[in-house]
Parts: structure tokens; sequence; C-alpha cells
């Protein structure tokens, strides 16, 4: 579990911080936001919105600037053809397993009951696909690429789970 600093304001002047434990950034929101309307009630709530979100050292109480930014290419195999698709992606997870997670979740076919398939996916048992190469990428190049690549942040198996109520 991550230590994350959630700020809150109004306007630039005044910011209301709160320290969380969370497993992700959205969790941590999610978290200090209902902390936030218990101190300062609903009605004054709305007015604020979340403006910054950090993930923090506990020992040292300074911002860890833990999101990394990838480039990585989804290998698919369809019969004689092999297309390959580019993506980019951020996480502050480690990089290869999120994309791992990525490509688990990327045709949206593979069947959790499947035994471990050493990263190899099938769709619709008439093509196949898996992670190729993987390139970090400055936050600066990652935000130029992005508007020439799909961004696919997000878009993973755990996340798909998420969205179905299927994971704990």
């Amino acid at each position: 579990m991550k230590h994350y600093k959630v700020s809150f304001a109004p306007h630039s002047e005044i910011e209301y911080t709160f320290g969380i434990d969370a497993k992700d950034a959205d969790e941590a929101q999610e978290l200090a936001s209902y902390d936030f309307k218990l101190d300062i009630g609903y009605d004054r709530y709305k007015d604020f919105e979340c403006v910054k979100i950090e993930t923090i050292d506990v020992d040292n109480e300074e911002p860890v600037s833990a999101m990394k930014h990838y480039v990585a290419e989804i290998e698919q195999r369809i019969g004689e053809y092999e297309p390959t698709t580019t993506v980019c992606f951020k996480t502050d997870e480690d990089g290869e397993e999120y994309f791992a997670d990525l490509v688990k979740g990327f045709m949206g076919d593979d069947d959790p009951d499947e035994p471990e398939n050493d990263g190899v996916y099938w769709y619709h048992g008439e093509s196949t696909y898996e992670a190729g190469s993987i390139v970090e990428v400055s936050e600066e190049d990652f935000e130029v690429l992005k508007a020439h690549i799909s961004d696919i942040t997000g878009m993973g198996y755990k996340s798909y789970q998420l969205t179905k109520g299927e994971a704990s």
C-alpha cells in the first residue's frame, strides 16, 4: 500500500490536503473525498475540486515521482499475418507487469477459467496476441505520442474486472 497526499482547492489561494494510505491514486482520491466531505460538509465540498494527488514517501513526507511513461507493442498473429499494434500507457506500478495486464485485457476475450498461458492470449480461437517490446519515454514525449497512438492506460484486465464487479 502506498501513501498519497491529496489536495482540494476552490481557488489557488486555499488548499486542503489529506494524507491517505491507498492502493492507487483513484482509491486515494475517493477516500480523501469522503474524509473531506465529513470535515467541511457536503454543501461546502461541492465548491472544491481535487487539484493534486502525489505519492508520498512516508518517512520524509517528500513526493515520490513514481509515474513512468511507456511506448509498447502488442504482437498479433492472424494466420500467416503478424501485425503489431503500437500503444502507450503510464503507470506508477512495474511497467512490464502493468503492460502484461493491459495485453490480457486488449481484446477482452480471455477466459479467466483457463490455466496460465505464459502471456499468449487467443481471440475467438483464430488469432493470438502477446506483449512485445516496451520502452520507457519521458513525460514530454508521452504527451506528444499519445496524440498519434492509442493511450491504453487503465484498460487492463484488472480494470475490466473492477468495472464488471468481478474483482474483490
